[in-house]
């Protein structure tokens, strides 16, 4: 175990940062993405339809790469307590294991985040709903300093709901802890990272406000 930490760490910090150049280069030219896309959407009829944001298992990887590392360290951990019989501390050990495991499923698992068309706004992993009037704003945000980590488009979407309260006492359990967590960072409860996803900020926001018929409906806070 103590010659393959080494070398994950180093390949963990070669991959980050190639795709921290990656997300440099981007950011050149994104403060111009919003409105080409605005242009682009104005004559599109999205009437009847629905546009479905997913995460993408290979993307959320590379994004969530150190957790990953740290799910296998803490599985060596275990195996090495399992082999030399220490059992004081391996419940304490597979516990941690069981809560990383659970996290980092949470976080690469394949699916919808969100949900958008006409009527609204769905976001199936907080298990909420808002209908457009209920959206007060969308805000393009940069990434918390406290997740520095993730790696690829460093931007956060945050839908603004009018009564922030009201949403978040919708939400349960681990998710509603979250919720709390990205309120308190972002503003809104209902704040997605947008490195994993298969749209980007620009786009998710633009879509947005096509929907909502709203074309103040966005701010680029970035």
């Amino acid at each position: 175990m103590s010659d393959v930490i080494p070398v994950a760490a180093v390949g963990l910090l070669a991959a980050s940062l190639l795709l921290r150049m990656t997300t440099e280069l981007r950011r050149h030219r994104s403060w111009e993405d919003l409105p080409l896309l605005r242009q682009s959407m104005a004559e599109v009829d999205v009437e009847g339809t629905e546009v479905e944001v997913v995460n993408k298992p290979v993307k959320a990887a590379f994004v969530w790469l150190p957790l990953l590392m740290l799910l296998v360290v803490t599985v060596l951990i275990v195996f090495q307590d399992a082999r030399t019989a220490t059992w004081g501390r391996l419940p304490f050990d597979v516990l941690v294991l069981l809560g990383l495991g659970y996290g980092t499923a949470r976080k690469v698992s394949p699916g919808p985040v969100l949900v958008m068309n006409s009527a609204g706004v769905v976001f199936p992993r907080h298990g909420v709903s808002l209908t457009w009037g209920q959206v007060k704003e969308v805000r393009l945000v940069e990434v918390a300093r406290h997740q520095r980590a993730l790696n690829g488009d460093e931007s956060v979407v945050a839908f603004l709901p009018r009564d922030t309260q009201a949403v978040t006492r919708r939400m349960r359990g681990l998710t509603r802890l979250a919720a709390v967590t990205a309120r308190n960072a972002y503003g809104s409860p209902l704040a997605i990272l947008v490195a994993p996803l298969d749209l980007g900020a620009e786009e998710i926001a633009v879509v947005a406000e096509k929907y909502a018929g709203r074309t103040n409906l966005v701010t680029d806070a970035r």
